[in-house]
This record gives structure tokens, sequence and C-alpha cells, in this order.
């Protein structure tokens, strides 16, 4: 999730980033508008650039250009979006050239702004993003890699994280937010948490009478199709915590629900196997003809010790997609090396804490700066395994 802060000298322009908000809030990035007057622009400007790391999107007059280029803004780390006019075109363009900005638009053109939130989010990283896992076939991992992740972020990361199971068939300590059916909830849920502090059972998943700040929560609901409200609650989620960590049951996108379009980056977790890896692309094509999330595929099975069969290193070259292989195993490693000599050769890792650095890495994760955790945020579960 990216937060851009809009310092504007104009309501006209001010007027339209608000028009955005329809475009910008179903995607997670949050817009803050602040109406500033042109005396004040670039002292304003300066202070942000000081202490923010959030991108800003700076509206100005053409002849403000020169007294911003002198300000020295290119030496802070926060990215500049510059929104002006036509008229103002080279001198946009020296901006550019001397460093001063990262992207330029013009203010008739600001239906472009999504598209560069969307590179700032993939090239420089941000704070927040929600991550989400799921596992093709029972016992894959998808469930031990989101926990594993999610403590990565909280704790290595120290960004505010909140880590969401759906209809766990296993409950889980560890988990801030468990959304599923009554039955799994009365198998395994309420057995495994006993004695711990739960928001009042709902029928439907709103968020009434639910503390954002406290964990663990169950939320119920009779069947998925009932499930409605994943949106508002992605939302409501995003205010409160900056990484969210999904654990998504495959067939929860089965559903008509938005969630999915909600997840910046989706890691698919499967068994190294001829099955595990038809289930993968089968699953691939029906998400890219669906959604438009960044999808990874971790092959998950550091107890393989056996060599790949012929047809699945085929299938594995099938797979036009990001993707790499955890295991321990020295001899699929070896015969990966040898066997894909292609550009799209899987990394092996030899330990799970090395993927899941990656997968940080990968998804454009940085570590937050504060040095503080606001009261209520760290789970419990940190505290103890920390």
């Amino acid at each position: 999730m990216l937060s851009l802060l809009a310092l504007v000298s104009s309501e006209t322009v001010a007027q339209q980033l608000e028009d955005l908000r329809p475009v910008l809030d179903p995607k997670g990035y949050r817009l803050k508008v602040e109406l500033v007057a042109i005396t004040s622009l670039s002292t304003r400007l300066g202070e942000e650039k000081a202490n923010s790391s959030w991108p800003i999107l700076l509206a100005c007059e053409p002849e403000q250009l020169d007294q911003i280029l002198n300000t020295g803004l290119k030496q802070s780390s926060s990215p500049l979006i510059l929104l002006s006019e036509p008229d103002s075109t080279h001198t946009l363009r020296m901006a550019k050239q001397a460093g001063a900005v990262d992207y330029v638009c013009f203010a008739s053109m600001a239906e472009d702004i999504p598209l560069i939130l969307s590179e700032l989010s993939l090239s420089l990283g941000t704070v927040g993003s929600v991550i989400a896992f799921t596992g093709m076939g029972g016992g894959a991992g998808s469930s031990t890699m989101a926990s594993a992740f999610a403590q990565h972020c909280q704790n290595k990361l120290k960004n505010k994280t909140a880590l969401v199971d759906f209809d766990p068939l296993y409950g889980r300590l560890g988990v801030d937010f468990a959304i599923g059916s009554r039955a799994g909830f009365a198998a395994d849920f309420s057995r495994e948490i006993q004695g711990a502090h739960m928001a009042e059972a709902l029928s439907k998943p709103t968020l009434s009478g639910i503390d954002l700040y406290s964990a663990p929560h169950a939320i119920e609901f009779d069947d998925y199709e009932e499930f409605d409200a994943a949106d508002e609650f992605s939302a409501a989620l995003q205010q409160h915590y900056e990484t969210i960590v999904l654990d998504i049951p495959t067939r929860l996108a089965n559903f008509d629900t938005d969630l999915f379009q909600r997840v910046d980056h989706l890691m698919i977790v499967s068994h190294v196997d001829l099955a595990g890896i038809r289930n993968t692309a089968n699953f691939m094509k029906w998400l890219e003809s669906n959604f438009e999330t960044d999808a990874h595929v971790i092959f998950n099975q550091a107890s393989r010790k056996s060599p790949f069969e012929p047809k699945e290193l085929r299938a594995l070259l099938k797979l036009n997609h990001h993707f790499w292989i955890e295991t321990d195993a020295k001899l699929c490693k070896h015969q990966l090396r040898s066997d894909l000599n292609t550009p799209q050769v899987p990394q092996c890792q030899s330990s799970t804490a090395k993927v899941i650095a990656q997968i940080a890495q990968r998804a454009g994760l940085r570590a937050s700066k504060k040095t503080t955790q606001s009261p209520g945020l760290l789970p419990k579960f940190l505290n103890r395994h920390a």
C-alpha cells in the first residue's frame, strides 16, 4: 500500500485529485491532498521531504519551478511527482534531467497518477502492502510461509503487520484475524486459542463491534457466498496496519468478492511434483484472466531427495512466471542448474528464512523508519516468540 501526499496551490487541481479517489482506493493507495498557499509551497515541500518517505505530488505554477529546483530537494530520499501545465514542458524536462523530480505529468493527464504509483510501489518499495499466500494442494506450506512472513515483516522490518487467516482448518496462535465458517471454528480454532480474547462472533462479517487494535479476532459466516464485506474489511485493516499478510484458500477466489483485487503480491505455494506444477499452471492461467495481481510461485518441498522427472522439468519450463524452489536437496539443486539452461532458471534456497526475506524483497517491502511501535498493535504471540 503506497501513500501519496499531494501539495497543491490550486483548488481546481485539489478537486481534480479528489476525483481520483475512486480509482486509487480500490488499489489500496492512500491519498492526502493538502492545499498550500503559493508563498508557502516551497517551504512546506522542504519540510515534508526532510521528514517523510512518502511520495509527494507537487502541483505548482511554472514560474515556481526555478525556485523549487534550487532548494536541494534532490538530496531527499522521498520520490517527487511534479504536476504542472503543458506550457511548462521545457522547464519540466529540465527539472527531470536535473534529478530534482522523479516523475512528471500534466494536470490534464492526472489519470496517469495511478500508473505512476504502481511503478513507484514496485521500483522504490513501500512499507505497506497486501501480501497473500495460497496453496496448491494440502500441506504445500502456504500457511506456514504466511505466518513466517508476517513475523519477518513485524520483527525484522518493524512494520505493523496483521496476519489474516481465511477459513483456518487448524487454528494457529499468531493469527490476528481468523475468518471462516462456524463449523471450522467449532472444530479447530476455538479449541486452539482457548482463553484468548476474541471479538463477539458475528453472523455476517461487518466492522461493527470489532476493535482493530486488539487481536486475535474471529469473524464467522455460514457460507462463502455471504462473505460480501471483504473489500470493507481489507480497507479498514489498511487504516491501522502497514503490512497485511493474507492466508487465502484458493477456492475463496471462486466467489464474488474483490478480495484478490486488493492484493498487491500473490505468493502461490505448491508441492514440487507434476500435479502441483500443473495445478499451479492452471490456476495462474485463470488468475491472469480475472485479476491484475502480481503473482510469484514458490515450489516448497524441502524434504524432496529424488531427481526431477523429465515430465516435471518440461512442466516447469512451461510456467512463464517468476518462480523459485525452496529445497535443501543438493541433488535437485545440481539438476536444476544443469538441465534448466534457460533465463527462467529457478533460484534454490536452503532455508525458509532466506525465502521469506526474498519474498519481502521481491514484493518491494522496506523497513519502517519508525523506531517505536504503537501500543496494542504488536501481536501477543510475537512478544512470546521473538
